[in-house]
């Protein structure tokens, strides 16, 4: 089985036995995508987002700045919840963390950050070198 098909397999079931009532699958494919009125229509009276794994790039780069990335902004605001596992967790901080070595310790020069989806600030601290 395919990751996409495990996770469409999966990911139902797991939240209907927490007590999830409605699931509703938004991916974007294009950058262009955040933008389509039918996409972002999707997160109307929605009060959790749960961001699945992958490529945390991919997905700040798919809909950050975008009225998807919006949406999720005052879902979070208004209280919602938001969520997710690996990169979809990555996502929510400010700095986010893209890439470091296997190691058992860091320096700082080694890990690579970008700009996350900003709803957690200041979880990654990030130095100003001089």
């Amino acid at each position: 089985m395919s990751r996409a098909g495990w996770y469409r397999e999966k990911y139902p079931a797991t939240f209907s036995n927490l007590g999830v009532k409605e699931i509703v699958e938004l991916y974007v494919d294009e950058r262009e995508q955040a933008v389509h009125a039918e996409k972002v229509k999707l997160l109307d009276g929605v009060n959790a987002v749960f961001f699945s794994g992958g490529d945390q790039l991919r997905i700040t780069s798919q809909i950050a700045e975008k009225p998807i990335s919006e949406r999720v902004h005052e879902i979070f605001a208004s209280g919602g919840v938001i969520a997710g596992t690996s990169a979809g967790a990555s996502v929510m901080s400010e700095p986010m963390l893209v890439r470091g070595p296997n190691a058992p310790s860091f320096r700082m020069g080694d890990l690579g950050m970008a700009p996350g989806l900003g709803l957690l600030p200041d979880v990654i601290y990030r130095p100003a070198f001089r």
